[in-house]
């Protein structure tokens, strides 16, 4: 419900004051137009569709894109949580190849129900440790969850461990975007 004399985005007419760049979907910005109303003489919804131009937070120069923990900066590099997409992807990397070349150093055996709650976390500082190699992203950690009971599914489904390791870990991976779940990466 939109108060009298108030012109929301999709009422926007080629002359009217919200045509052309004014009545763009751009997110940057927000326009809405009122004819003599006060907006103290509003109830609430009206109140939504009165509303004056305001810049977004997002869009002050010098600054990119963000939403939620995601954020875009101006040379288009994805970052969340101030750590770029290209470090987290290359650390997810490391520390598959990590636990699952690790993982080939523990004892084969059946899998057990307590396999399946087992999760496994390893810290992998940037300088390395006597556990972990150097690399050159920020510090880590790297949850493992039923390494054992994934083991058991891989070779179940005669999946090597070299072979799972090189569709993994031989090119970088590929960021996919979710606009269904925002501030995702």
């Amino acid at each position: 419900m939109e108060a009298e004399g108030a012109v929301g985005l999709s009422e926007a007419r080629e002359g009217s004051p919200l045509s052309g760049a004014a009545a763009s979907d751009d997110a940057e910005t927000v326009v809405g137009v009122s004819y003599g109303m006060d907006a103290a003489d509003m109830d609430a919804p009206a109140k939504k569709a009165f509303i004056s131009e305001l810049p977004s937070s997002s869009s002050q120069i010098g600054q990119g894109k963000k939403i939620g923990h995601r954020g875009v900066d101006a040379s288009g590099e994805t970052t969340y949580k101030k750590t770029t997409s290209s470090a987290l992807k290359g650390a997810i990397q490391l520390g598959i190849g990590y636990t699952v070349g690790n993982l080939s150093s523990k004892p084969e055996r059946d899998v057990l129900m307590q396999d399946f709650y087992v999760v496994e976390s390893i810290f992998f500082p940037s300088e390395g440790s006597n556990l972990t190699p150097a690399h050159h992203f920020p510090d880590f950690r790297f949850k493992t969850y039923a390494p054992v009971a994934f083991r058991y599914f891989r070779e179940l489904f005669g999946i090597r461990p070299d072979d799972y390791l090189y569709s993994l870990c031989n090119e970088p991976l590929i960021e996919l975007s979710n606009p269904g779940a925002s501030g995702s990466v």
